[in-house]
Formats: structure tokens, C-alpha cells, sequence
């Protein structure tokens, strides 16, 4: 009746996961619930339909709290930062935002400029870190050094 074919060995919920299989198919089959009611069906089919966007959507919500959380630098230089519009640059350095939560919170920052500013972030993190591991090298190198000139 959906126009699907069914194999022996499918479950009720993958079929119910099918685009054009409803609760009531599997009614008329017989092989619905007789103890659920109408409201009960249609919650249980719109659970098992969209339970991967439902966990999707609960981890970008996870991902976006600590996001929110995330401390920005002091002293950041958002003018420099090209990638954001200009108008968020203007209302960023007025602000001075701690946190990405409260930068987008900001009237005329969008969701874009927030991405571009969490990259510019891990960016320059990124290149701190090369800069400080290339300099712990050359400390190193110069430690060697002075103990063989001793």
C-alpha cells in the first residue's frame, strides 16, 4: 500500500522510519498497539521518523553551549579580522564581548561572523602554539650549545 517492498526480516520502527509508512498502516495490518491511542501513535511514529534529526539538533545544541561558554582573548583586534563583516568588527570592539555567547548576542552580529570569529581564534591559537614550540626548540638548541662551549 506505501509502495515499498517489505522483507521478512523488518522491524515495525524501520518500517515506521520509511517516508510513506504512517501508524495507521501498521494498524490496518494488525500490527499496531491496540493500547495506544491516537495522540500516543502519532507521537511514537514522529519519534522513531525523526530520531536522527532529533540527536542532530540535541548535539549542535551541545556544541553551541560550550561554544557560548568560550572565552575570547583580551585585547582582540576584530578591525583586523576580514572575514567579519564590518559591521560586526564595529559592534564587536565596542562591545568587547567576553564570551562567543555574548558576541551573539549583539544586534548585526550574525551567525557567520561568530564562525569566522571562532576560526580567526583557533587560527591565531594555532599559530601561538608554533611560535611557542619553535621557540622552546630554540631554547633547547641553545641550552645544548652553551654546554659544549663549557
Amino acid at each position: 500500500r506505501s509502495g515499498h517492498n517489505v522483507s521478512q526480516h523488518t522491524t515495525l520502527e524501520h518500517l515506521l522510519r520509511r517516508p510513506k509508512v504512517s501508524y495507521a498502516i501498521l494498524d490496518e495490518f494488525g500490527q499496531g498497539s491496540g493500547a495506544l491511542d491516537g495522540v500516543d501513535k502519532e507521537a511514537v511514529e514522529i519519534t522513531i521518523k525523526y530520531e536522527g534529526f532529533i540527536k542532530r539538533a540535541e548535539q549542535q545544541m551541545k556544541q553551541m553551549t560550550s561554544k557560548n561558554k568560550k572565552e575570547i582573548p583580551e585585547g582582540i583586534d576584530y578591525a583586523s579580522i576580514n572575514i567579519i563583516s564590518m559591521e560586526a568588527r564595529e559592534k564587536l570592539a565596542k562591545f568587547q564581548p567576553r564570551t562567543i555567547g555574548q558576541a551573539a548576542r549583539i544586534g548585526g552580529v550574525n551567525p557567520s561572523d561568530i564562525q569566522a570569529l571562532l576560526l580567526h581564534m583557533e587560527v591565531s591559537k594555532r599559530q601561538q602554539q608554533k611560535g611557542n614550540g619553535a621557540s622552546a626548540k630554540a631554547a633547547t638548541e641553545m641550552k645544548e650549545e652553551a654546554k659544549t662551549v663549557m
